[in-house]
């Protein structure tokens, strides 16, 4: 799987918001001494369906979890593969992947 150029992904970024309401950039490091090497990925936003999905699904295989939780939210970018391979980013995409699911605290003012 080839990683797509940068013009390519800016090109399918407009693409893609001209068709949804709302698409998140999500880029994952795939080398930890150069971060010009990345993999991009654009996603929709989650659902509670797909969070509570992803939640299950890491409590038994969290590689696994990543992967479909990712497949699931993907809208376009590069190629889902190109992470499979790559142990250093399948690591940085857990964690990024548990704070784009996480759902913002409640703010509660008293009076």
């Amino acid at each position: 799987m080839e990683k797509k150029k940068t013009e390519q992904l800016a090109e399918e970024l407009v693409e893609l918001r001209k068709q949804h309401a709302k698409v998140r950039e999500f880029i994952i490091p795939c080398d930890e001494d150069d971060e010009t090497q990345t993999i991009v990925l654009f996603l929709k936003p989650a659902t509670s369906l797909i969070r509570e999905f992803a939640y299950k699904t890491a409590k038994t295989n969290q590689k696994k979890a990543v992967y479909e939780t990712l497949k699931m939210l993907r809208l376009g970018g590069d190629d889902l593969e190109l992470l499979v391979s790559n142990d250093f980013a399948s690591e940085c995409a857990h964690g990024g992947l548990a704070e784009y699911l996480s759902v913002p605290a409640v703010v509660i003012k008293k009076n």
